[in-house]
């Protein structure tokens, strides 16, 4: 049985609330007993938009170091958004590199990275060359600074699924969304890159992992959600639609919703990864999917799994507040996720007040 509560506790850190939303993941939980955080998983996407506001590092910084249980910080996506020898793309892997740097200095966390559509040049031609090139640099630099606890889980570009046991009781699944949303060159079987390389095969062993690892908590990761109440998802603002006038703002967005640019999720070339991700949330209970691919929050509920979207980590846009929408907001932040020794996971969204969200 699930139940969500919400809750808003303060507390002393500068500019800062936290928005706790309780969500109980496993039916056979012992309420009786004290309740102990067994893992926290803090959730940031888009992670290049907040690249040259140096505060932003910093109060990720603090939020770490304030972290007692064992965590894992996972990069959703759009690491960077411009060529890695320009100067804003220097800037964007600098600051991959603090990342790295702030965990790999913890006794307690780990670091997981995987890429976008920003990093495979937002879905144009030469996208496969400039997230080769991501890859080898945020591989080299690991590699040569000898950073165990930073892991890059987007091999080759290969569609996944990858997993990764982040402890005995909680699973992380890595999906590669872009590789279903890249037109033009990707690894394809000829390239002999990847062991999985249709959205058949892509579906048969996602569902063989989830169906095996049912004893756990499970978290499917991907850049882009397969479903949404923002932008990417065909939900805009009673503004959008007169923008900058009636009739052409309201077939713009038709377009949007219908057919979709390579960033929609509606464009044709998702439709076999949302189909594949619908039919496991279908079928299987107890799951969690979290994406980064929004420039905003949400909290969905689609039966008796959660999905969560933690992409604004500066500026946030609209989201909807539809009637399965357990929470969005566009408030800038990021999501962490606490597991529980009893089964039950909460999420706690970190929001600092000091940016102003767009709509």
């Amino acid at each position: 049985m699930f139940q969500v509560a919400t809750q808003l506790i303060p507390t002393k850190m500068s500019k800062y609330f936290f928005l706790v939303l309780i969500v109980i993941i496993f039916s056979n939980s012992l309420f009786g007993q004290d309740e102990k955080v067994r893992h926290q998983v803090l959730l940031i996407g888009n992670v290049c938009d907040a690249a040259a506001d140096v505060q932003f590092l910093g109060e990720v910084k603090t939020v770490i170091q304030k972290i007692e249980t064992p965590f894992t910080l996972l990069l959703n996506g759009d690491l960077t958004k411009d060529p890695l020898d320009s100067k804003k793309g220097k800037v964007q892997l600098k600051q991959l590199e603090s990342l790295i740097k702030i965990v790999d200095s913890t006794t307690n966390g780990n670091i997981i990275l995987f890429a976008g559509d920003r990093d495979w040049k937002e879905s144009k031609k030469g996208g496969q060359q400039r997230f080769n090139n991501l890859e080898k640099t945020i591989l080299d630099f690991i590699k040569t600074g000898g950073y165990e606890r930073a892991t890059w889980a987007d091999d080759s570009g290969c569609p996944g699924p990858e997993e990764i046991e982040i402890d005995e009781s909680l699973l992380l699944i890595v999906v590669n969304s872009q590789w279903f949303n890249h037109p033009y060159d990707k690894p394809r079987s000829e390239d002999g890159l990847c062991t999985i390389i249709t959205a058949e095969d892509f579906g048969t062993e996602l569902e063989g992992i989830v169906k095996e690892n049912q004893d756990k908590n499970i978290l499917i990761a991907g850049h882009h959600p397969f479903e949404s109440l923002g932008n990417y998802g065909g939900h805009f603002s009673a503004l959008d639609y007169i923008t900058p006038f009636p009739v052409l703002g309201s077939v713009r967005l038709a377009y949007r919703k219908n057919v979709g640019t390579s960033e929609d999720l509606s464009n044709h070339h998702l439709e076999e990864f949302r189909e594949e991700m619908r039919n496991i949330s279908f079928f299987y209970e107890n799951l969690i999917f979290v994406s980064g691919h929004e420039k905003n929050q949400q909290i969905l509920k689609d039966g008796k799994n959660y999905l969560i979207n933690s992409g604004a980590p500066l500026k946030g846009g609209f989201a909807s507040n539809r009637y399965d929408a357990v929470w969005t907001s566009k408030s800038s932040g990021f999501v962490q996720l606490n597991y529980f020794e009893s089964g039950k996971v909460t999420s706690t969204f970190i929001n600092s007040d000091r940016i102003d969200s767009t709509s």
